[in-house]
């Protein structure tokens, strides 16, 4: 039911989605919604310096404890070096 109401809403607002999950994103770009993904929204947020990576890994932190989400080591990796 969220999902529903996030895709109409950035449908009809023309605005990008942060979503992940895979059968609704995929949905939402077949109705022509732009989705990121949060790996993707997280890495522009450490390019453009918008977030550092001590930030990041709090977010990581909280998306496993409040949302249950996971993300490959790798990925974690990547996003909290300083690099």
């Amino acid at each position: 039911m969220g999902e529903r109401e996030s895709i109409t809403f950035a449908k009809e607002n023309k605005a990008k989605l942060l979503m992940n999950d895979k059968e609704a994103g995929n949905y939402a770009e077949n109705i022509g919604v732009k989705v990121i993904d949060i790996p993707t929204f997280l890495f522009y947020c450490k390019e453009k310096k918008i977030l550092d990576a001590s930030k990041i890994k709090t977010l990581i932190s909280q998306l496993k404890t409040k949302d249950f989400y996971e993300m490959q080591e790798e990925v974690k990796k990547a996003l909290i070096s300083g690099k």
